[in-house]
C-alpha cells in the first residue's frame, strides 16, 4: 500500500512540475516588429550588410532563449525592420546585439562636447529625450537617430525610417523566416518548457 501511495504522490508531483514549467511559457508568442535608421553626417548607415543579421530564422522556440540576438535581431538583409521576440526588449539591447551602442554613446557624449555636432532621436517623427533608447521597442514603432556635424534634412531623414515592418506583421513579407504566429498548443508550449 505505501508503495503505491509512493508512486502516486511521485506521479503526482510529475504532473504538477510539468503543468507548473507549461503554465510559464505564454499562449500567444511574442512577435512584433518595428522600423529604425540612423543618418549619419547626412548619410544613411547600413544596417543590411551580413554583419548585422540574424542567419537563422526566428522560431517559436527563441522567445525563451538567454542570448539577446535570438529575442531582438534583424533578417533577411532588410536593415531597418527589427523583429522582437520578447516583452521588454529596449533599443539599447537591439544596438547592443548588432554591436552599434558603444557608436551611439560616443555620438551622444560627442554631441554634449562639441557645439557644432548633432544628436537627435525621433520616434514616429517626433523629437524625444535619448532615454528613449532604454524603454521597450512598440510594435511598428519608427525611431530615427540623426547624428554628426552636417545638419539634418529631417524631411529625408525621416523617409529613411521607411514603414515596412507592418507588412511583416500583417504577413505580407518575410513570413517564410519570421517564426510561429498564433495560439501555442500545449504540446508546443510542453516542447518550449522543456527545450525539446
Amino acid at each position: 500500500m505505501k508503495i503505491l501511495l509512493g508512486v502516486f504522490v511521485f506521479l503526482f508531483l510529475v504532473i504538477a512540475f510539468v503543468g507548473y514549467k507549461v503554465s510559464l511559457i505564454p499562449n500567444k508568442p511574442v512577435h512584433y516588429h518595428a522600423n529604425f535608421a540612423v543618418i549619419e553626417d547626412g548619410k544613411l548607415a547600413d544596417f543590411s550588410k551580413p554583419e548585422f543579421m540574424h542567419i537563422s530564422p526566428c522560431t517559436d522556440t527563441d522567445v525563451h532563449s538567454d542570448n539577446p540576438k535570438d529575442n531582438v535581431h534583424l533578417h533577411e538583409g532588410i536593415g531597418n525592420v527589427v523583429h522582437v521576440h520578447a516583452d521588454g526588449i529596449t533599443w539599447k539591447t537591439f544596438f547592443e546585439t548588432i554591436g552599434y551602442w558603444e557608436k551611439i554613446t560616443q555620438d551622444q557624449e560627442m554631441a554634449q562636447r562639441a557645439e557644432n555636432f548633432t544628436f537627435d532621436i525621433r520616434v514616429n517623427g517626433e523629437s524625444v529625450n535619448d532615454d528613449v533608447l532604454t524603454k521597450p521597442i512598440i510594435d511598428r514603432e519608427q525611431l530615427l537617430i540623426v547624428t554628426g556635424s552636417m545638419s539634418a534634412d529631417l524631411k529625408k531623414d525621416a523617409d529613411a525610417v521607411g514603414n515596412n515592418a507592418k507588412d511583416y506583421d500583417d504577413g505580407k513579407v518575410g513570413i517564410e523566416k519570421c517564426g510561429a504566429t498564433g495560439d501555442r498548443s500545449f504540446l508546443q508550449r510542453f516542447k518550449i518548457a522543456f527545450g525539446l
